[in-house]
This record gives structure tokens, C-alpha cells and sequence, in this order.
């Protein structure tokens, strides 16, 4: 919507969207003058970033002994972010290969021998338990073939 005015015969046409981002300009100005200016006002951001201790997990704010830094936070967070997604990637390009690999590992005469064995000692063990059953199938697998 423009907002049209005569001054002196002249018609002045103005934008809403000029005078919203004017005046959002002065008001961002103004805050900038009240704290000491546009240095000041970083400086102080910068000093809170800086001071503000979180927890190493969550990021919130906290005052545990294992409190580090919010700016080591974010990075930790981008750090993470991106190895996290550069994984991602990796795996998503060789999921062919990936899978190929496991089912080659899988069909191993010694990994369904121990799969086997594993099975049914969680049942004999579990069959001999008169106050509960629980299937448990937990085997380790060893390199040697």
C-alpha cells in the first residue's frame, strides 16, 4: 500500500515497506546509541558468548563443574553437524558395497554356528528359569575364521 501526501503541491508517493523498513532502522539505531554503540553493543554479545558456561550435551544453560562454554558448544555442534552429515554421505554412496560386505560376513559358516548357539542356550537357559522367560541372543564374533 503506498501512502500518498501533498506537500506544497508536490505528491509525495511512499511504500509501506519503505517506511516499516525505515523505521525498524531508527529503532536499531536508537538501541545501538543507548548501549555505547554498534561496538559496544558486539563487544557485549561477544563477552556473553564467551562467559556463559552449558552443558557439553544439551547446550542449555548451567553451572555444573562440567559446564564448558557456549561459543566451544556451537562449534562442538557444527563440528559435529557436519561429520555427522559427511557420514551420512559417505555410507549413502557405498550402501551397495556396505551390504554386500554383511551379507558376505553374515553367511559364514562360523557366524550362523555361533548365532545358532547362542539361540539356544538363551532358550535352555531361559526354559530352566521357572519365574521368567527371556530370549536373549547375544554372541561375540571372533576375526579368526
Amino acid at each position: 500500500m503506498a501512502i500518498d501526501k501533498n506537500v506544497m503541491g508536490m505528491s509525495l508517493q511512499m511504500n509501506e515497506e519503505f517506511i516499516t523498513n525505515l523505521a525498524k532502522q531508527m529503532v536499531s539505531e536508537s538501541i545501538m546509541e543507548t548501549l555505547g554503540g554498534g561496538n559496544k553493543f558486539v563487544e557485549t554479545i561477544v563477552g556473553e558468548i564467551l562467559k556463559t558456561k552449558v552443558d557439553p550435551k544439551s547446550g542449555k544453560v548451567s553451572t555444573y563443574s562440567d559446564s564448558i562454554p557456549y561459543i566451544q558448544w556451537l562449534i562442538n555442534k557444527v563440528i559435529r553437524d557436519e561429520l555427522e552429515g559427511t557420514v551420512q554421505e559417505i555410507l549413502d554412496e557405498n550402501r551397495p558395497e556396505i551390504r554386500k560386505r554383511i551379507k558376505k560376513e553374515l553367511m559364514k559358516e562360523k557366524t550362523i554356528n555361533d548365532c545358532f548357539n547362542a539361540f539356544a542356550e538363551s532358550v535352555t537357559n531361559s526354559i530352566s528359569s521357572v519365574w521368567r522367560t527371556q530370549i536373549d541372543v547375544t554372541f561375540l564374533h571372533s576375526n579368526n575364521e
